[in-house]
């Protein structure tokens, strides 16, 4: 009974091992996720102090840019799913991205908070296997 237990335990230890580790992935992939929407509030907020006409690099993909001049430093083109894309100002879309953040941050806490507890839980299965183990011993 004591070995069938035991096996049983080390499966529950690996599908935590592997849920930590999904859990850290998602985590990870928030944070940076963040971090590209914190630049882009940044850039929204920059984008009040050019002139009409001020010259910029525009990102055509990885890594690839051309040269073009911003017509109207006012609106932006937010898309919002689906391939819908609307019109909006920056403020407006500064605020969009700063609620945004805020979902990720959430998110976030309730990742952290679930990794907590499954790295708890992985610890007390490791309790129960070492005792277990001494049982066999």
């Amino acid at each position: 009974m004591d070995k069938k237990t035991l096996q049983e335990k080390y499966v529950e230890l690996q599908l935590l091992s592997m849920q930590i580790k999904q859990v850290e992935e998602q985590l990870n992939m928030l944070d940076q996720r963040a971090f590209e929407m914190i630049n882009l509030r940044e850039s929204l907020h920059r984008l009040h102090e050019l002139k009409s006409g001020a010259k910029s690099l525009v990102p055509l993909g990885a890594g690839i840019f051309t040269s073009g001049t911003i017509d109207n430093t006012n609106e932006v083109l937010l898309n919002v799913g689906s391939g819908v894309v609307v019109r909006k100002n920056t403020h407006e879309a500064e605020d969009s991205v700063t609620n945004q953040i805020g979902q990720l941050e959430d998110l976030t806490l309730e990742l952290s908070h679930s990794l907590k507890e499954l790295a708890t839980r992985a610890q007390t299965v490791e309790m129960e296997i070492d005792k277990l183990a001494q049982k066999d011993v």
